[in-house]
């Protein structure tokens, strides 16, 4: 019985959209809906804008060091400001990059621990 109430309650009293469409509230809350849409695109905008200069300033620094310093040197700063942005779980360097580091980094860093006797 009382699922039958509700429905007879809805079509007891329909109410016409004129009266519910323009009420005061919807209004208010229409205006506001439009204003945080409207903020929301800018601030959209502003995050896009700054991605973009600090793209071109990591650019400009990988150029930079290509100009700079040695292939080698170049080549590790390159790929630790790739993985900057990343956490330290997450980041993954390719196969190439570990064997020469490891490869290259091998004798000399065992020369530095040699004693002097």
């Amino acid at each position: 019985m009382g699922s039958s109430r509700s429905q007879m309650s809805s079509a007891e009293t329909p109410t016409s959209k004129g009266l519910s469409q323009e009420t005061p509230r919807k209004v208010k809350l229409n205006k506001q809906l439009k204003q945080l849409h409207d903020g929301n695109r800018l601030f959209k905008k502003e995050i896009q804008e700054k991605q973009d200069t600090l793209h071109l300033k990591v650019q400009h620094f990988k150029s930079l060091c290509d100009q700079y310093l040695t292939p080698e040197l170049s080549k590790f700063v390159k790929v630790q400001v790739e993985q900057m942005d990343r956490k330290m779980q997450g980041r993954r360097y390719t196969q190439e990059f570990k064997k020469s580091s490891f490869h290259r980094n091998k004798w000399k860093s065992f020369s530095l621990f040699r004693s002097e006797n």
